[in-house]
């Protein structure tokens, strides 16, 4: 796995912004479409041959330029799975804006890996959860993100990992 830099947020040289796209996949809250957010990283797979062939199969549904196996047409990403999400902010501030930001980012995420999966006439019942990562100063929280039955994105963390993890156990047993 390689990690890339995905947004300019402290516009250092190397950094350029990855927006959720098509807009169509930004969810929507009770007033309409959310502002589109972004990460600061993300750790995507590098893909074996199998993962490649399978991609063509994918983009041969779609336009060369919008052809993406992420909800982003960045570049470097689109060719590439983001595996883990990571929001940095400074030591003990912006908690809730950091999981907002990855809410709507993964909530995208989600709706990307649905199409997909419905355009290869399967279903996505069988992915648990999409990994987060909350980095405030020296502390690194992960989240376990989800859809709930209306298909709003849900964080677990603390108790709740451990329940997500227990009934993850007893599904794999």
């Amino acid at each position: 796995m390689c990690l890339y830099l995905a947004n300019a947020n402290d516009k250092p040289p190397s950094s350029t912004p990855a927006p959720i796209q098509p807009r169509s996949l930004v969810p929507f809250g009770q007033a309409g479409p959310l502002d589109s957010k972004m990460v600061d990283f993300a750790i995507h797979i590098e893909p074996d041959t199998a993962m490649i062939n399978a991609m063509r199969i994918i983009a041969a549904h779609h336009p060369l330029d919008t052809a993406s196996v992420n909800h982003t047409y960045h570049a470097p990403l689109r060719t590439k799975p983001i595996s883990v999400n990571i929001e940095t902010k400074l030591t003990g501030q912006h908690w809730n804006s950091a999981v907002v930001q990855l809410g709507v980012w993964m909530a995208a995420q989600f709706k990307k890996l649905e199409q997909m999966v419905t355009e290869a006439n399967g279903e996505l019942s069988s992915l648990p959860f999409l990994p987060a990562i909350v980095i405030q100063g020296h502390d690194w929280n992960f989240l376990a993100v989800t859809l709930d039955k209306d298909r709003r994105t849900v964080r677990a963390e603390g108790d709740e990992l451990d329940r997500l993890a227990n009934n993850m156990t007893e599904c794999l047993e």
